[in-house]
């Protein structure tokens, strides 16, 4: 996969930003590696451009969220469809 702000770099400009950590195969960056692994960087990229505050503030959205739903399935609003 190629990003658009990483496009123009060179090899050399690819890994002085992105430097390897590690025993690795020549030339592979961690983004690289990363994108092997299957980790989306899109969304990682997009968290980076948040404050830590907007990155807090969105953690803890997600958190209240399911907060909300195991209440609700505790109490008994969410309905479950049995096995026949």
């Amino acid at each position: 996969m190629i990003y658009p702000q990483y496009d123009r770099l060179s090899q050399e400009e690819w890994e002085a930003a992105w430097p390897s950590s590690g025993p690795q195969v020549a030339g592979a960056s961690v983004v690289k590696r990363a994108e092997e692994f299957g980790i989306d960087m899109t969304l990682v990229i997009e968290s980076l451009n948040l404050s830590p505050t907007q990155r807090l503030r969105r953690a803890q959205e997600a958190a209240i969220s399911i907060l909300k739903v195991k209440l609700a399935a505790v109490s008994g609003q969410v309905v479950r469809k049995s096995r026949k």
